[in-house]
C-alpha cells in the first residue's frame, strides 16, 4: 500500500476520485460459502453484511464507536509515531506508576520499529540491508531475524500474492505512468530480476541477497506487526484488557470495561450505508485498499498496487475490488491477507483464494467492496 502522509508509505502520485466511487456497492465475503444476491447488482451476502471500507488516505476511519467504547473507567494513550496516529486503550484504572509503565512501553516499542523496519529512515537496519550490495553476508539483529522468518510464512501462505520485495517494480512503473507512458517489457525483465523472495537470504543470524538491488518494503504488514507488539507487551504488563490502534490497524484483548467484547465501526465517508459494528474477540482488523491512488494511460486506469506474478499494477475498473478487510488472530496476518486479497481483477477470484486461506485459517473472515 502507498500513502501520502505516513512515513510508511510510499507517496502517491497521482489523487483523485476513482470513476464511479459515489456507486461502489459492498461485497461482502464473511465466509468462502457467499451468495450471489441478485436483486443488488454487485453486492455478495454472507452470514453477515457489514460495510467495509477503504482505508487509502486515511479513508478507513476505523472508529472504536466512540461513545461507546472509551473506558467508562480507565486510561487512553494517544500520539503521534512516525506521523501516523495511534491509541491505546486500557479500560481500568491506573496509578501514575502503571501509566508511566505503560508510556514507556509503547515509545520503546515505536522506537524499535522505526529503527529497525521503517525504509524511509535511511539509518533503519532495512534501509542498511537495502544498500548492501550483492551477495555480502552481514549480521542482523534478532529482532529482524524472528520478523523475516514471520514474513516468509506470510509470503507462503499467500502463493508470493504478499511479496514486500516488488518495491523496485513499484518504482518503475511509477515512474513511467507519472509520464503517461508504459515500461517497455524489457524495462519490467530486467527490474524483476531483483525481485521475489528466493533472491533474499537469512540463516543463522547471517542475511545476504543475490541482486544488488533487491529491497525490502514492509509497509504491508509492518503497521499491524507493531500493533502485534504493543498487545503482547501489554499483555506481558499484567493487563487483560484492551484495545490498540495504528493507523487504522486495530486488535483488541480482553473485553471493554462493561465485560462485553470490543466492537469496531468501519465507517464508508463516500456512500449513505449505516455504521455497522464488528466485534472483535481477541482478533485484530485491518484494510487494504487502491481508491485514492492511480493513474490513467491510454484510456487504462492502473492502482498503485503491483501484482507479483504478473509484474504489472492492477487495472481498475468498474468490476474490479476496491478494498478488503479481514479479521484475523494477529494484525500482521490480517494486514498481509488484506493485501494478497487486493491482487484480483475479480471479487469471485478474490473470494476462490480467501475460501482456500479459510481452510487453513478457518478464524479469518474477509469482507471485499467494489465500485460497481
Amino acid at each position: 500500500m502507498k500513502y501520502s502522509r505516513c512515513s510508511f508509505k510510499r507517496c502517491i502520485g497521482a489523487s483523485r476520485k476513482l470513476p464511479g466511487l459515489n456507486d461502489r456497492k459492498l461485497i461482502n465475503i464473511n465466509q468462502y460459502a457467499s451468495t450471489y444476491d441478485h436483486s443488488t447488482p454487485g453486492l455478495w451476502r454472507g452470514p453477515m453484511c457489514l460495510l467495509k471500507l477503504n482505508r487509502l488516505y486515511l479513508l478507513l476511519l476505523l472508529i472504536f464507536l466512540a461513545s461507546c467504547n472509551a473506558p467508562e473507567k480507565g486510561a487512553s494513550f494517544e500520539g503521534v509515531a512516525m506521523t501516523i496516529p495511534y491509541k491505546v486503550l486500557i479500560p481500568q484504572k491506573l496509578n501514575s506508576e502503571q501509566k508511566k509503565s505503560i508510556q514507556e512501553e509503547i515509545h520503546a516499542i515505536f522506537h524499535k520499529i522505526d529503527a529497525i523496519y521503517n525504509n524511509w529512515n535511511k539509518d533503519s537496519e532495512i534501509s542498511r540491508l537495502n544498500n548492501l550490495p550483492a551477495n555480502k553476508r552481514v549480521p542482523i539483529s534478532q529482532e529482524l531475524f524472528f520478523f523475516l522468518q514471520k514474513v516468509y510464512e506470510l509470503v507462503y501462505q499467500t502463493d508470493s500474492l504478499f511479496d514486500p520485495t516488488i518495491s523496485p517494480l513499484y518504482s518503475l512503473w511509477k515512474r513511467n505512468l507519472l509520464a503517461k507512458e508504459l515500461p517497455s517489457p524489457e524495462e519490467i525483465e530486467r527490474v524483476s530480476l531483483c525481485c521475489g523472495w528466493d533472491k533474499i537470504h537469512h540463516e543463522k543470524g547471517l542475511f545476504w541477497k543475490e541482486h544488488e538491488n533487491a529491497s525490502f518494503d514492509f509497509c504491508g504488514c509492518v503497521k499491524g506487526y507493531c500493533v502485534d507488539l504493543l498487545t503482547e507487551r501489554l499483555q506481558a504488563l499484567g493487563f487483560e484488557d484492551g484495545l490498540v490502534e495504528w493507523g487504522g490497524e486495530i486488535r483488541a484483548f480482553g473485553n471493554h470495561s462493561t465485560s462485553r467484547p470490543w466492537r469496531v465501526g468501519i465507517s464508508p465517508i463516500s456512500f449513505s450505508h449505516a455504521l455497522q459494528p464488528i466485534s472483535l474477540e481477541n482478533e485484530a482488523i485491518a484494510t487494504s485498499g487502491d481508491t485514492w491512488s492511480f493513474w490513467e494511460v491510454d484510456n487504462t486506469t492502473y492502482s498503485h498496487i503491483i501484482h507479483p506474478h504478473t509484474k504489472a499494477p492492477m487495472r481498475v475498473s468498474e468490476r474490479s475490488i476496491a478494498s478488503v478487510t479481514v479479521v484475523a488472530k494477529s494484525c500482521m496476518q490480517a494486514d498481509a491477507f488484506a493485501t494478497a486479497l487486493m491482487l484480483f481483477q475479480t471479487p469471485e477470484e478474490a473470494t476462490l483464494f480467501g475460501s482456500e486461506l479459510k481452510k487453513r485459517f478457518p478464524e479469518i473472515q474477509f469482507w471485499i467492496q467494489t465500485r460497481s
